[in-house]
């Protein structure tokens, strides 16, 4: 289930709000997050992710980095598949 924040590690440096959770699909916010840190820039982005069903799931993120004079805007979408409850031996 989709319903609790995927994202709020503390290495992330982001500050995560979640803005729609349900048992099957998740969208969360992140704000003044660190890339692009070392340049003078701050970023945001939005994540989404809907499950398909128990092993699948599908998602997209978008952002924009600013600062320095510059203005940059990203685009992803990405699918996955459950593999386990560890990522060892995968």
């Amino acid at each position: 289930e989709l319903n609790s924040n995927p994202f709020g590690k503390a290495d992330e440096k982001c500050t995560w709000t979640v803005l729609n959770s349900t048992g099957t699909d998740l969208e969360v916010r992140g704000t003044g997050c660190q890339m692009g840190r070392d340049y003078g820039m701050t970023s945001d982005v939005t994540v989404k992710i809907h499950a398909l069903d128990s092993e699948h799931a599908e998602g997209s993120s978008a952002g924009s980095t600013t600062g320095g004079g510059y203005d940059v805007h990203h685009h992803a979408t990405y699918v996955g598949k459950w593999m386990g409850a560890s990522c060892a031996g995968h």
